[in-house]
């Protein structure tokens, strides 16, 4: 992680985003933690995005399933409790055979 933040630069394309590297490190921690991460219009004003890490069988993180959604469609934690479930039973789905 530190190799990465060292050659990225931190920009901000909203006001939302995630532009200094304390801020990243946190946010990086939460999600490996937690197994999953929601931006909240980091990226483009409106939009929201959330994954789940995707692991194999024998749990090593390879990858992420996500879905990207207006952010109205899913006021305050409606995408927690509606997407967020179904997601982690994807990614556990798919787990079984890689």
């Amino acid at each position: 992680l530190e190799t990465w933040i060292g050659e990225h630069g931190f920009g901000s394309f909203t006001p939302h985003t995630i532009a200094e590297a304390a801020r990243f490190r946190q946010a990086v921690a939460q999600a490996r933690e937690q197994g999953w991460w929601m931006t909240d219009q980091h990226l483009n004003v409106g939009l929201c995005g959330l994954a789940v890490a995707q692991r194999d069988r024998r749990g090593r993180c390879v990858g992420a399933l996500s879905v990207t959604f207006q952010a109205q469609a899913y006021p305050g934690d409606s995408a927690l409790t509606r997407l967020l479930p179904p997601l982690q039973e994807a990614a556990q789905s798919v787990r079984a055979v890689i």
